[in-house]
């Protein structure tokens, strides 16, 4: 609720019980034990994935690419729906647009289908901007395909480069994991 990350235990969260391990990474569930929206997303992720990814390319490349899709194939909004990452994933995917929460959702569910676990980071002054902290062979990066009035790329970005834009990238740096 405080926007720190939760590694190493269980939470109940809308019904559902869930485990993280000491990274802040969900324990894998069955897909059976799934809601149906998570699986609709991964499902909408893994088949992006496959479109614009292949096996010779390194992660490093998959982010790139994953980055790219995103900011093609999204307008920005000043709202959307904020309802939970499978649902919020959904909106964008089929809208095709949506807030700052739908381009990480989305982005949760394409990093995953990449092989690429990561995790939500909230800004810290007001919890209004949501973007991807993502473990690339076990190095952390952030990654921000939300679109920036001034530019910018922020696709495997380290806490330092993030720094240049503080404002908008403000968070409680210790509660997470290092970047390089």
């Amino acid at each position: 609720q405080d926007g720190a990350m939760f590694s190493s235990g269980e939470t109940e969260i809308d019904g559902i019980v869930y485990r993280f391990d000491e990274s802040g990474q969900v324990v894998e569930r069955e897909p059976s034990q799934m809601p149906e929206e998570e699986r609709e997303a991964r499902s909408f992720a893994g088949r992006i994935v496959s479109q614009i990814t292949d096996d010779t390319m390194t992660k490093p490349e998959k982010a790139a690419a994953i980055y790219n899709w995103v900011q093609g194939n999204m307008t920005y909004t000043t709202t959307g729906p904020k309802s939970g990452e499978a649902e919020s994933a959904l909106y964008g995917f089929r809208r095709h647009s949506g807030c700052c929460y739908e381009y990480y959702a989305m982005s949760h569910y394409l990093l995953e289908a990449a092989g690429m676990p990561n995790i939500p980071v909230v800004r810290a002054s007001d919890g209004d901007h949501f973007w991807n902290l993502v473990d690339v062979d076990g190095i952390w990066y952030h990654f921000d395909a939300t679109p920036r009035r001034l530019g910018g790329r922020w696709c495997l970005v380290t806490t330092g480069e993030l720094r240049k834009s503080w404002i908008s990238h403000n968070y409680d740096v210790e509660a997470y994991p290092k970047t390089p």
